[in-house]
């Protein structure tokens, strides 16, 4: 029996790790690589709706993990600071 609830929370470890690494992958393509919803969709095989769902959980997730270490910040002022941190980004990787 020990077993069988070690693999079923293994399972849902899993799962988790699953569903953080393709909102992770959803809110870099949004804000890093600048796509657009239906982009980030496409990308991931996931409907529009999905995509900004997916977007959504990872700037949450962001914005409690800067929480968590003191810094009070609302998700939409992180989506500001994600989008002109990704324009500087652009800046600095562009051709000379």
């Amino acid at each position: 029996m020990l077993a069988n609830m070690s693999d079923r929370a293994a399972e849902k470890d899993l799962d988790l790790l699953t569903r953080y690494t393709r909102d992770r992958a959803a809110g870099l393509l949004r804000y890093f690589e600048n796509k657009s919803l239906r982009e980030v969709g496409a990308t991931l095989g996931v409907s529009d709706a999905a995509a900004q769902k997916r977007v959504s959980r990872a700037v949450e997730r962001l914005r409690e993990f800067f929480a968590n270490r003191g810094v009070t910040v609302g998700a939409g002022g992180l989506v500001v600071v994600l989008s002109v941190t990704a324009v500087q980004a652009a800046w600095l990787d562009w051709p000379s």
